[in-house]
């Protein structure tokens, strides 16, 4: 979710499978409806079809990830995401941790550590979907305030040359 829409070791292929992994992923843990999956799919205008087409999608992004990750829980779908596996989760846990340490050196090395983890901007491929954007836009929102707290800390530390962006 700290970059673009992926799955480690899953083959997503198109558009509209990174769309349904990520409205999954931000909804993870949650159901979803088949009617949003089919909203977020084909946002304004959904092809007759469209029914058929998200079971066939959602079978095969089953296939692609780990048995038991996607499950049929009523009248939606369910993506199981253990936090560990999660680096949207893990980005939270550290900056969590790093309100939880009194010395900045061990919170700034907790900040760090938490930006570490993005690879580009929060749900790059799909952040254009509106079931998609909030989350995109709040985890946005929180890089920035790690990189702000990040250059409080290294002012704090006495490092105010590595707070500064290198011009290369």
């Amino acid at each position: 979710m700290l970059g673009p829409v992926d799955a480690e070791g899953a083959r997503l292929g198109g558009t509209q499978m990174r769309i349904l992994l990520g409205l999954l992923l931000v909804q993870r843990n949650r159901i979803i409806s088949l009617d949003q999956i089919v909203d977020a799919l084909w946002q304004e205008a959904p092809p007759p079809s469209a029914l058929a087409s998200a079971l066939s999608k959602i079978s095969r992004l089953r296939t692609a990830l780990p048995s038991g990750s996607i499950s049929r829980d009523g009248a939606g779908y369910r993506l199981h995401v253990d936090p560990e596996h999660c680096d949207a989760d893990c980005f939270g846990g550290l900056m969590r941790r790093s309100y939880g340490e009194r010395q900045p050196a061990q919170r700034l090395e907790c900040v760090e550590q938490a930006l570490a983890l993005w690879s580009g901007s929060a749900l790059a491929d799909v952040a254009h979907i509106d079931f998609v954007r909030p989350a995109a836009v709040a985890l946005e929102r929180s890089r920035e305030e790690a990189q702000e707290l990040r250059v409080a800390l290294l002012l704090e530390l006495g490092r105010p040359h590595e707070a500064i962006p290198s011009c290369e």
